[in-house]
């Protein structure tokens, strides 16, 4: 294949990659041998190549960074591409990401960032924070999170890229929810709402139920119920958001005391996801919430130990003390008081270290109200659960509530 036709189908890989026809893209690139290019003299040409070749199997889930690899050494030594050698920094960071590498994405992606920033770019630079900042969010390393989607969001907006700034702000806000600090999570939201017509439904999906999620752990059921019941039509076109529709069901109606009906619909959450959905180990762990607020504390110690197992697997701290606290529930009320106080403790110290203050707080909450512990301790906890309520106005019922 000559020089002007590989030209030809590169460019028509790269449309057919931005109409996300990806099964087509990589059916035309293996058109191109690499003997044909690999001996040539246009060393650009070749990375290109290997850029593009990767970006595809990024977006057909092939787990194979090596490309990138290629493409960055390439990239590397001629002076001529400076912006494709931070292109392919960034698009390694990405599929690091894709496979929850999350320390080798954000080395990569760091160093894709300040090549941007070095080169005078800012939205490329925003992209790479934007995924800095979901990366460490999911190492835990909150502050770092934190100011990398803020910055990647005034970047986005110095460029008037609209729908970059509402995704950073979710992710911003997803940060915020997971450490609890709710009235900035609502805050962020309700200034950047996402619609349909804007992103389209998954994106309008996620926004509406981390929204809800919000509002039903501040207690302000009737905004949650009612964005929940916004979703229903759209989620149900897709399983995974037909799933997630269920699960924040079932999370308000756990939230307002109805324990039956959340259980029903967390085991339709599961039913629809199945178990290797990312969301999976969450919804069992609500089932083992559920059926401790039921006293079925056989299907709650079963829930929870299945939940506590696969979130040892994957490393979710969060439904691991989670799952703890449930445990140290079930313990309580089968009169076990030594495990149940191990387990609150363990609970709390998990919650403490992730920096999860909500959760926290109810887990120090339950641990004061359940006589296992002794009277200055029970009321130290019982202050601190108190002082986050109050500084993050929630609205409490007497239901144990639980994110």
């Amino acid at each position: 294949m000559g020089y002007q036709t590989v030209l030809v189908v590169l460019d028509t890989v790269d449309t057919l990659i931005e109409k996300c026809r990806f099964a087509d893209a990589k059916e035309m690139i293996q058109q191109i041998l690499l003997e044909d290019i690999e001996g040539g003299s246009d060393r650009e040409l070749l990375g290109r190549y290997f850029l593009t070749l990767g970006k595809i199997n990024v977006w057909t889930n092939v787990n194979d960074i090596e490309p990138f690899e290629r493409a960055i050494e390439i990239f590397r030594s001629d002076d001529l591409a400076v912006e494709r050698y931070g292109e392919a920094l960034l698009w390694k960071g990405m599929a690091l990401r894709r496979t929850a590498k999350f320390p080798e994405a954000r080395e990569a992606l760091r160093t894709a960032s300040t090549w941007f920033n070095h080169l005078g770019l800012p939205e490329q630079e925003a992209r790479a924070l934007d995924s800095i900042g979901y990366c460490a969010g999911q190492e835990g390393n909150i502050e770092v999170a934190c100011a990398a989607y803020e910055k990647a969001i005034e970047l986005f907006r110095s460029e008037d890229n609209r729908v970059k700034v509402r995704l950073s702000v979710l992710g911003l806000a997803r940060i915020y929810v997971n450490v609890g600090r709710l009235q900035a999570a609502k805050e962020i939201l309700i200034s950047c709402p996402i619609s349909r017509s804007d992103l389209g439904d998954p994106v309008a999906v996620y926004y509406n139920t981390t929204l809800g999620m919000v509002f039903t752990q501040l207690g302000e059921y009737l905004e949650a119920g009612r964005l929940i019941k916004a979703i229903r039509e759209s989620a149900s076109k897709q399983p995974s958001l037909h799933a997630l529709y269920w699960q924040e069901r079932g999370r308000l109606r756990y939230n307002e005391g109805e324990f039956e009906a959340a259980l029903k619909a967390f085991k339709k959450a599961h039913e629809i996801a199945g178990d290797d959905s990312d969301m999976t180990c969450g919804v069992i762990r609500w089932m083992g919430e559920c059926c401790l607020s039921l006293e079925r504390l056989g299907l709650a110690k079963g829930y929870a130990d299945h939940a506590l197992t696969i979130s040892k697997t994957n490393g979710d701290r969060w439904i691991m003390a989670a799952s703890k606290r449930v445990l140290a529930g079930v313990c309580s009320l089968k009169g076990d008081s030594q495990s149940a106080r191990q387990m609150y403790r363990a609970a709390i110290d998990e919650f403490k270290r992730i920096k999860h203050e909500y959760e926290l707080a109810i887990t120090r909450q339950r641990a004061a109200e359940s006589d296992l512990f002794s009277e200055d301790q029970s009321k130290e906890w019982q202050r601190q659960a108190d002082e986050y309520f109050d500084r993050e106005s929630v609205i409490r019922n007497g239901n144990g509530q639980g994110a």
